[in-house]
């Protein structure tokens, strides 16, 4: 503040370091851009005014961008009337497009879906299979002819994998054998 004509005008605030700022000028401080502003009581206090995630850039609320290791993207969002928020909106496919969290996508007849994970982190997920158009999540079991697939995952994709046959409405296992007109038969799964 600064004395004129007797009366106290404001003219800039302190940052956290004891540095003066002018009014409406700015500083970032834990990731966030913090602005000198008048208050609307006549005071001088810090607006948050933009989110800065590292490597310089402000965001205004509302805006996006793709995190700098090519797997998830963030957003600006308020949080409340005073407050701005970070967050992580969902993930960036092998292609750069940004997927919603808990949203899926289907790649080479593979179902992905960005998950959250344990820790914080995001990242697209096998979750499911395509066959001939259909989905089937990871644990379920189709018949397909004379024949009964499974969807597994196995190394960090999913895959069809047959598990056996189906006779007469009957799903038979590997090994499973029936009769048929006086003929022993055996559902063998072959894996190659």
């Amino acid at each position: 503040y600064e004395c004129v004509a007797g009366n106290m005008e404001p003219r800039g605030c302190f940052d956290h370091n004891r540095n003066r700022l002018s009014l409406r000028q700015n500083y970032v401080q834990n990731g966030y851009e913090m602005t000198c502003v008048l208050g609307t009581d006549g005071f001088l206090t810090f607006e948050i005014s933009a989110c800065a995630p590292e490597g310089g850039r402000r965001y205004r609320p509302g805006e996006q961008w793709d995190n700098p290791s090519g797997r998830f993207w963030s957003r600006c969002t308020r949080d409340g009337p005073f407050y701005l928020r970070m967050e992580t909106g969902g993930c960036l496919t092998k292609q750069g497009r940004r997927i919603e969290l808990n949203s899926q996508e289907v790649e080479n007849e593979i179902i992905w879906e960005c998950q959250r994970k344990w820790n914080g982190t995001v990242t697209m997920c096998p979750v499911g299979c395509i066959h001939e158009g259909r989905e089937y999540f990871i644990g379920d079991s189709w018949n397909d002819g004379d024949f009964v697939y499974y969807c597994r995952i196995e190394a960090g994709r999913t895959h069809k994998v047959c598990i056996g046959c189906l006779y007469e409405n009957r799903r038979l296992t590997d090994g499973d054998r029936y009769l048929k007109d006086d003929v022993v038969f055996e559902c063998t799964v072959r894996h190659d």
